[in-house]
This record gives structure tokens, sequence and C-alpha cells, in this order.
């Protein structure tokens, strides 16, 4: 066989590829196979109740699987990814019986961290009273750093309110006759059995003795 019709041959080869790649890339979307059910939701379309409904309608087994199949669809998790993976390990929580989820979850979510899983946890818990879907919508660069800042400040905002110290009003002593009398009686107690030393000592039991006169004349005026 020649070398021209080697060429050709070659060539025609070539042609059929790049005729074949570009039927391809031609294909409707539907025609790609994928699981939808996976697929992260748009910021746009997410339904918090609906999600929270599938979610609790999942076994450990199904919530899990979920949770690495959402991990598998997307390169880099971007918000509504986070908000589905934390909606489903709230679900996974709520099952588990008090004080395991933290087991559970190092030791069937290892391609999460355990910061990583609780910050996802707070966007789908926060995301709605914070109003964080409008920001990522509307301002620029708003990132999902910034959506977890965000939170933060939130239960940090929450925390406070929750510490805030109760003020008691202090008990009206002085406009309690019977307080007053029983602190005076002690103090005369007190002036009978002391065995002043000199004139300090003397000078001091005097004004004791004066602030007991003035105790029993705010009790009698009480």
């Amino acid at each position: 066989m020649s070398s021209s019709n080697n060429d050709k041959e070659a060539r025609e080869a070539m042609r059929r590829r790049r005729q074949y790649k570009g039927f391809q890339r031609q294909q409707p979307e539907e025609a790609m196979p994928h699981d939808i059910a996976v697929l992260p939701p748009s910021l746009l379309t997410l339904d918090f109740q609906e999600m929270r409904d599938e979610a609790n309608r999942l076994n450990f087994n199904e919530l899990l699987e979920r949770s690495h199949q959402i991990q598998r669809s997307i390169d880099q998790i971007d918000a509504a990814g986070a908000i589905l993976i934390g909606t489903l390990l709230l679900a996974a929580q709520e099952k588990c019986p008090h004080g395991s989820f933290l087991g559970w979850l190092e030791q069937n979510t290892e391609n999460i961290s355990r910061a990583t899983a609780y910050r996802y946890m707070d966007l789908a818990k926060h995301w709605e009273e914070l109003e964080l879907s409008h920001k990522f919508l509307t301002v620029r660069n708003f990132s999902l750093q910034d959506a977890y800042a965000e939170i933060q400040s939130h239960k940090r905002q929450l925390k406070q309110v929750g510490e805030s110290p109760v003020t008691i009003a202090p008990r009206r002593f002085f406009q309690e006759p019977k307080r007053l009398k029983k602190l005076a009686n002690s103090l005369e107690e007190a002036i009978a059995e002391a065995e002043p030393f000199g004139h300090e000592e003397e000078a001091l039991l005097k004004q004791i003795q004066e602030a007991v006169t003035q105790l029993r004349q705010l009790a009698d005026r009480g």
C-alpha cells in the first residue's frame, strides 16, 4: 500500500473520530445517565421542608449513601450541596441515641471532618432564619466561609442573650422593722459582752451603741 493511501486512511479515521466526538457533544442532557435525585438543588429552588421530610424517611445506611453520592456528584461542595448534606446529618443526629452521634459521625463519614460536618449542619439549621440565600444570590463574592462566619456570629449573640445576668432587686433591709430590731439586739448583746481596753475600744463601743439607737429609731418608724 502506498504512502498516499496510508495518509488518506489516517485522515479518514481522524475525521470519523472528530465526527463521533461532535455527535456526543450534541446529545441532549437527558441522554447523559445520572442520578438526578442526589444532585444538589439550586439555591433558588431549595425546599427545606421537603428536604427534611425526605431525610427523616431514610435509615442510617441510606443517609450515609446519599451523603456520599452528593460528594461524588460535584467537584466542589457549594452552598446547596452543603445544606443538603447538613440536612442528612441532622436527620442522622435525631435518629442516634443520646450521646452517640459523634462516634457514629467519626466512624462513618471519613470523607467529612467533624468540623466540616458541624458547619454543614449549622448551614442547614440557620440558613432560613438568617436569609443567607438572599446574600448568596445578590452580594458579590459572598462565599461559604462568609456564611459560616455569619452563623458563628449569630450563635454568639444567642449565647450572650441566654447568659444575660438576671437583675435581682435587693431586699429593702432598712425598711423591715423585724430585721432592724434583730440586728440591734445582736449588737447590744455584743456590747454587753465586750471588755474594752483603752480609749480607742471604748470609743468604738460608743459608736456601735449610737448605731443601735439609730436602728431602733428606724424600726419604730417602719
